[in-house]
């Protein structure tokens, strides 16, 4: 049986800021013994924490 895939957030090269975030495709994760699956609808982000990794960034 193919693996479902399903809208995610990723980042490109694995690792990196908020400006290496894109919406791509990924394959939908199965809940082993003793997990639950749960879908997301919506998310939020903090823009306080943005600004601040922006600041950070900015220092190195």
């Amino acid at each position: 049986m193919p693996n479902e895939m399903m809208r995610a957030i990723l980042i490109k090269g694995g690792k990196g800021g908020s400006d290496t975030l894109y919406i791509g495709e990924a394959e939908k994760p199965r809940a082993g013994k003793g997990e639950v699956l749960v879908k997301i609808i919506a998310f939020g982000l903090n823009r306080a924490d943005i600004l601040y990794e922006i600041a950070v960034l900015s220092m190195r």
